[in-house]
């Protein structure tokens, strides 16, 4: 025990329990390491803070290591210094905890050291080795106060190299240098704060990224509160606040049906708006008159003014209510219901139609139909879209809401009205956070349109700033989900192609549909870790082949939904674009999660697998899953699957397995209660250890987030970009459901559609190089997933492209528009792919080579195999090797690219030169250049030459802040 002399003087930060004070006199004191507190078994002299750690409701106070002995938190002037550094560690235990990221977590420590103690960074190493800080999981931050203020980290996480992979720049300088700012400040709270936040970014996706602020993570804590009601005649209104994508929102509902949130109204009136808009313009008869039925809130009418061509609208909506509403609480959103190109009546819109119809006075290039979910069912008769045409200009177009695949009957019957009153009819397909996912818009024409054939110059000079809408989106739009095809009897494409019109169905066969299904509870079970699982029978569940169309069932875990029709749609977008795009190469899979079989069901049925496993600690699903699911059960006992009945986190330390695919499908859920269920590590050290189970050409699907949680996507994107830095990332899109947990008031507050998932590899790829004639000859079965649906899961809305500077893929959907040439009716994405495809030449020349580095077949095959890859060339078709009169000779030819290596045993030089038709980045030239002077004991130096063709090697920085404002009009 250290024995004080006195009180100690300001700035001194007391390390005793006993102190015996004799005067004023400055501290005369001795620093041995010994003496300083464990908080675990020294919690008094550490401070005692039982009773502030209870306020937090840590999990587990025994892992807390944290000792203020001089209670340096309590003495300073700003009397919430205590709390803030409690509630950063609380923080940092909900986000990098042991008991939910297992080893990769990060145990962390802060101490507070006092003055003379001597050279704060051995102190430092000296409190982490007595804490237990100084294996592969500890963090120490320790701070000492006084007039020579400093902050030293210590801890053995800090010698492992992977774990700070997402570190940027000097983390630990400029991080050290905020936090004694801080110190000297007198705030040695927030000085905790800055030193673990800086902690936290160096582990966990980059800077203002590992820890949380604002909303995310405390979603839970977020009241809905209604704010007020209306009534009218018409229907009933509210308003309420809730929140929206970690932003607080107000959120209108009618009927209680929500119509729109401040937050995310543009996804919907942008998707309604912008793809007629455009189709009219770049017909060369731009809109100039706009008819709206609906609409009151002045949303969609927002949009469509922003185009200089409208000269008129006439919107007609009943109810002056919404619109009076829509101006007090929604200003920015109304503002064109004072354009004065705007005529805005409150009359009844049908009756207006079948009136005016008949006199024939005025007709509209585009018109909008924009009324509630449930209107009067009269309404829509063969009758009104006839009088509706009437009303249109030879080349006009209608657009309207027609509801989602929840009602297949309503959608059903507007489809089958508008393809018998319009020349051409289009399903639109759209992600919207306000509403349940897909949410369907019809968009018909008096006569032929071509959707696909945009002037989008046209487009980029009004310069209107969208958070929904893009070019790419526009076509990503038209590209129908297998169900819906199917439902009205399609013909699902079998490689990416232009648009499908509806005026080929045959409306008289009706709709194969149940209406009989209703909602039951078939079976539950309790869950250990989990909340216990029940399965429900459900229109909206998974609808087993083997079992009848009535017999629709859904597995859930609470109230969230482990299997049931939206997370087939998740699982599909999760897998089988990995599979499609490493083709015969996708031979070993590993499933992280998954213990459903859904995700084993769609692997099982691609023949060159020969190997799957699945890692689930939730080994009671098999039984449900043998009970209730028989397609299911014969994929988990597919004699090439193994399941692993095991915490994945713990499963994966010292594995030395090899895959060609990695699917993460435990999809984290940073609003719930802390658990390992809940969870998934946002850490480098994770992502590291999966990349080193990766086969160099392999990839790593892993669902990451949903628009509600955007910074939560933004730091895994930045996990994924620092993990795979030398190959690709690419963020994908896809449905989702809108789900109720834990009683909330309104669905929405947690996850929203849409969700998003990321597909990485350490070699760089073009997501649409796909084999389709292969697909073809798979057959897989697929719900949702189709060859036209591939390209649109690469185009993310307009803001999450500027969040995570993902713009989509050059070989995309404008790109092949570009090459089938204006106005061709038989585009096909796969030829125009072949015409894009970037052709990449890299030439390396080594001197002082050892000529016995290639004198063996065996050799030379294995050289060979490793630059194939690392350029990401399928493994080859084709080897041949020669040897010629002062030289070697080889080469290896693969799907259209080729590798050849030559050797002059005399000099000592070797040439090695690549064709490829895919991107090859400055960083894999740099992984090429190095294998072949250590393949081939080259020391004499190395030249690089590089030539490619319409490539670019990409923006890997960090990611720019999200939108939160913009407007419907041109900036």
């Amino acid at each position: 025990m250290v024995q004080w002399t006195c009180a100690p003087a300001p700035g001194v930060l007391i390390v005793a329990a006993a102190v015996t004070c004799a005067s004023a006199a400055s501290v005369v004191m001795q620093w041995p390491s010994a003496a300083y507190p464990d908080p675990r078994t020294q919690p008094l002299e550490c401070g005692n803070y039982t009773s502030q750690l209870g306020k937090l409701k840590f999990r587990n106070q025994s892992d807390l290591l944290f000792c203020d002995p001089g209670k340096d938190l309590e003495r300073a002037l700003n009397r919430d210094q205590l709390m803030i550094a409690l509630a950063s560690l609380k923080m940092w235990e909900k986000e990098f905890g042991m008991y939910h990221c297992g080893p990769f977590g990060a145990k962390v420590g802060v101490a507070f050291v006092p003055r003379g103690a001597g050279a704060i960074q051995r102190v430092a190493a000296e409190i982490a080795s007595a804490w237990g800080l100084d294996d592969a999981t500890g963090l120490l931050v320790a701070l000492r106060g006084g007039d020579r203020p400093a902050v030293a980290f210590a801890g053995g996480l800090l010698a492992d190299p992977s774990a700070f992979e997402a570190a940027h720049g000097d983390w630990q300088a400029e991080t050290l240098r905020l936090a004694t700012a801080r110190l000297r400040a007198g705030s040695p709270g927030t000085a905790v704060e800055v030193a673990l936040a800086g902690l936290a970014d160096a582990i966990g996706g980059g800077p203002g990224r590992g820890m949380p602020t604002g909303l995310v993570g405390t979603l839970a804590q977020v009241e809905q509160e209604m704010l007020g009601t209306w009534d009218t005649e018409y229907q009933a209104a509210e308003l309420w606040k809730s929140a929206c994508a970690e932003e607080l929102c107000l959120e209108f509902f009618l009927d209680d049906v929500r119509q729109f949130s401040d937050r995310f109204e543009r996804y919907y009136h942008e998707a309604m708006a912008f793809p007629a808009l455009n189709i009219l313009a770049s017909s060369g008869k731009p809109p100039t008159k706009v008819l709206m039925l609906g609409g009151g809130d002045g949303g969609i009418a927002k949009c469509v003014l922003s185009f200089s061509s409208v000269e008129r609208m006439v919107l007609l909506d009943i109810d002056p209510m919404v619109s009076e509403l829509a101006r007090t609480y929604f200003p920015d959103m109304s503002r064109s219901l004072s354009d004065p190109r705007l005529e805005l009546s409150h009359v009844d819109a049908i009756a207006w139609v079948n009136e005016h119809s008949i006199s024939q006075t005025e007709h509209f290039d585009l018109v909008l139909i924009d009324f509630t979910d449930a209107p009067l069912e009269s309404g829509w008769s063969s009758d009104f879209f006839n009088a509706i045409k009437l009303l249109m200009t030879p080349t006009g177009i209608l657009v309207q809401n027609i509801g989602t695949m929840m009602e297949k009957g309503g959608l059903w019957r507007l489809l089958e009205k508008h393809q018998q009153a319009f020349h051409s009819t289009y399903l639109l397909t759209t992600n919207i956070p306000d509403y349940q996912s897909d949410y369907m818009l019809a968009l018909s024409s008096v006569s032929d349109i071509d959707p696909w054939n945009i002037e989008w110059a046209m487009w980029e000079q009004r310069n209107i700033h969208t958070k929904y809408y893009s070019p790419d989106l526009h076509y990503a739009l038209f590209a129908a989900p297998v169900s819906t095809l199917r439902m009205v009897r399609l013909p699902v494409e079998s490689e990416p192609s232009l648009p499908t019109s509806f005026r080929d169905v045959d409306w008289s066969l009706g709709l194969d549909d149940d209406p009989t299904i209703r909602e039951k509870v078939l079976g539950e079970t309790g869950g250990g870790v989990n909340f216990g699982f029940s399965v429900v029978r459900h229109e909206r569940g998974y609808c087993d082949p083997l079992l009848p169309r009535n017999q629709c069932r859904s597995i859930r875990e609470g109230k969230r939904p482990i299997l049931s029709a939206f997370t087939q749609h998740q699982e599909e977008a999760l897998t089988i674009p990995a599979m499609n795009i490493l083709g015969k190469r996708a031979r070993r899979i590993l499933v992280l999660g998954g213990g459903t079989g859904f995700i084993a069901s769609l692997v099982v049925q691609y023949p060159q697998v020969e190997k799957i496993m699945v890692v689930d600690a939730a080994g009671d699903l098999l039984d449900i899953i043998k009970e209730f699911f028989p397609t299911l059960n014969n994929s988990m006992h597919d004699p090439r699957l193994q399941f692993v009945e095991a915490e994945a986190y713990g499963w994966l330390q010292n594995r030395t397995d090899e895959f060609d695919l990695i699917v993460v499908s435990m999809v984290p859920s940073p609003w719930a209660p802390t658990r390992p269920t809940t969870r998934v590590p946002m850490t480098s050290r994770f992502l590291a250890t999966l990349r080193r189970m990766l086969a160099p050409h392999g990839m790593l699907a892993q669902a990451a987030a949903t628009i509600q949680t955007p910074k939560h996507l933004a730091r895994l994107t930045a996990l994924h970009r620092a993990a795979f830095s030398s190959g690709s990332v690419w963020p994908i899109v896809h449905t989702l459901d809108n789900i109720v947990y834990y009683g909330d008031a309104l669905d929405g507050r947690f996850v929203r559609p849409p969700g998003f998932s990321l597909l990485s590899s350490p070699t760089e790829f073009d997501p649409n190089d796909v084999d389709w004639a292969r697909w073809r000859e798979v057959n897989i079965s697929v719900f949702r997933y189709s060859p036209n649906w591939h390209p649109a899961l690469f185009v993310l809305p307009m803001e999450i492209q500027r969040l995570l500077r993902a713009p989509p893929p050059e070989s995309g959907y404008r790109a092949a528009k570009a090459a089938s040439g204006a106005g061709s009716a038989s585009m096909r994405l796969a030829a125009a792919k072949e015409d894009l495809a970037p052709v990449a030449r890299v030439a390396i020349v080594a001197r002082g080579c050892l000529a016995e580095r290639l004198s063996t077949a065996a050799e030379t095959l294995a050289l060979l195999r490793e630059l194939a890859n690392i350029t990401g060339i399928a493994p080859a078709e084709e080897v041949s090797r020669e040897l010629a009169a002062g030289g070697r000779w080889a080469a290896s030819v693969a799907s259209g690219s080729r590798l050849e290596v030559q050797m002059w045993p005399s000099s000592g030089s070797a040439a090695i030169d690549i064709v490829a038709r895919s991107i090859i980045g400055s960083s894999t030239v740099d992984r090429l250049r190095r294998v072949a002077e250590d393949r081939l004991g080259c020391t004499g130096g190395t030249s690089v030459q590089r030539i490619q063709s319409d490539i670019g090697d990409g923006d890997e920085g960090d990611s720019a802040a999200m939108s939160a404002s913009g407007v419907c009009s041109a900036a």
